[in-house]
């Protein structure tokens, strides 16, 4: 099935010269569409795990025996568990989101800063959320709320005191990935194996399978940044620890890589792909 990604770009392609506001508007759609599933795809991994699922179910429970900020007193423990659960499950949920969003587009930030922009992105969206929902759910069962700018404060400081502890037990486990896979839907992918020239697009291959993007061969490779690779034809780049070895048949040079494929070698790039991998 043809990806609406794909849809709106091609539909791009066919739109006259002197309509081009309505073309690059098509296919910034395109990129936002391939974002916004980036992004959802990064949140259902992260949302639906075990330790994930476990941890909110610990806390819900935890929350709802303990009962703070008034609940225990003013809720029945019914209505109070699933006050709690819904306030633990919206605040995984924006979370992981905010969390997605901030590790792709500011991946460069340093530690401090990163748990900054994050505790103070999560008080910003989840704090009315929160507002919201205790006046909803809770507001005809007891006569006092916390206040809003508290809760901002509750919102902040927690999680900063989240980040800076698991900050401490385990370093800043943050991956640095290259430029390039900020553009993949795939957030799992972790090796490039090979970048292909297909008409107006380039096919990444990775260890996840293949990522199409509109993209220029040359920028491909340079938000590639810092992965070392050669490009051995006008139309292919491989990466460096790829490689398993040269392959010959009918006087022409092949790449073997590590997923089984072969790639060509261009006579202008022979010479300098025999000296790297002989």
């Amino acid at each position: 099935m043809i990806g609406w990604d794909i849809m709106l770009v091609s539909l791009s392609k066919c739109i006259p010269y002197d309509c081009g506001a309505i073309s690059i508007r098509l296919e910034a759609m395109s990129a936002q569409y391939v974002s916004m599933k980036k992004y959802l795809i990064m949140l259902a991994g992260k949302l639906f795990t075990l330790p994930a699922v476990s941890a909110a179910f610990l806390a819900s429970v935890l929350l709802t025996v303990a009962g703070p900020f008034g609940t225990g007193q003013d809720i029945t423990l019914v209505p109070r568990a699933i006050y709690w659960t819904s306030v633990v499950g919206l605040a995984g949920l924006v979370i992981s989101l905010l969390k997605a969003i901030i590790d792709d587009r500011y991946s460069a930030l340093n530690f401090w800063r990163y748990s900054l922009v994050l505790s103070g992105a999560f008080a910003v969206v989840y704090t009315p959320i929160l507002f919201g929902l205790a006046h909803w759910m809770t507001g005809h069962l007891r006569e006092n709320i916390t206040p809003f700018v508290e809760l901002f404060f509750i919102a902040f400081a927690t999680t900063m005191a989240f980040c800076h502890f698991k900050y401490f037990v385990s370093g800043d486990d943050r991956a640095v990935f290259p430029r390039l896979f900020r553009r993949f839907v795939d957030s799992e992918a972790g090796q490039v194996f090979r970048v292909s020239v297909r008409d107006h697009y380039v096919d990444v291959f990775t260890d996840r399978g293949t990522e199409t993007l509109l993209l220029r061969f040359r920028d491909a490779i340079d938000e590639l940044d810092d992965i070392p690779g050669l490009q051995v034809h006008r139309s292919h780049w491989v990466a460096e620890d790829a490689v398993s070895g040269l392959e010959r048949e009918a006087g022409r040079l092949f790449v073997r890589l590590s997923d089984d494929s072969r790639v060509p070698v261009s006579r202008g790039y022979r010479a300098e792909v025999e000296d790297r991998f002989t």
